[in-house]
């Protein structure tokens, strides 16, 4: 009985084994886990980012781009706002089912009092499904297109509010001083309104029974 013979026979059945387990497993399965939590397209180009805060530096810098969600994003605490990733530039928003804890259009900065200071006015459009925990409008002009916001807040400087479609459950309009606050509701859900001192302009969509009166 030639063993030499039989050894590589077993051999050759055992890779053979393997190769047919092999090529039955799933591409994704041998693919490197994706990391990245945003990716920006500019032009028919895209950029992944590792963090939410370097997409919106790059979109930022990139007038038209488009930020897509990758992950579920918790955007961290800044102790200052110098550090908060801003939407500064104009930039779409697109959820793509994800959600993420904090979004916030416009800068804004502290004094020597620490008192809220003007900075730059951004433009945001959000698309997608998807949702935001709170979004801030510190200064500018969003565009509310898809998704869910559970509170949307323009409480320090002059902001315009589009809602077209998506749903806001809670809504407060009350900047500070002189400034103006505007929403215009011409589709999706408004659940409930803090009118302040902003003003309403309803022309279509629907609202919750529990909504605040719209002045």
């Amino acid at each position: 009985m030639n063993t030499t013979t039989t050894r590589k026979q077993r051999v050759v059945s055992i890779l053979l084994a393997l190769i047919l387990v092999l090529s039955m497993l799933p591409a994704s399965v041998f693919a490197e886990e994706n990391t990245n939590q945003a990716a920006v397209t500019v032009g028919g180009t895209t950029t992944e980012f590792a963090t939410y805060a370097q997409a919106v530096a790059y979109a930022n810098a990139h007038s038209g781009s488009t930020l897509r969600l990758l992950a579920d994003i918790k955007v961290p605490g800044y102790e200052a706002p110098v550090d908060m990733p801003f939407i500064t530039g104009n930039v779409t928003l697109d959820l793509n089912g994800k959600s993420i804890n904090y979004v916030d259009v416009g800068s804004a900065g502290l004094d020597e009092d620490d008192e809220a200071v003007k900075g730059q006015p951004g433009t945001l459009t959000v698309t997608g499904s998807g949702s935001i925990e709170l979004l801030t409008m510190y200064y500018g002009a969003l565009t509310l297109n898809g998704g869910t916001v559970n509170e949307l807040r323009a409480e320090d400087f002059a902001a315009t509010v589009h809602i077209t479609g998506g749903t806001v459950e809670n809504l407060v309009l009350s900047p500070q001083g002189d400034e103006k606050a505007t929403a215009d509701i011409s589709g999706g859900s408004v659940q409930k309104l803090d009118l302040g001192t902003g003003t309403v302009n309803i022309t279509g969509g629907s609202h919750g029974s529990e909504t605040a009166p719209w002045g």
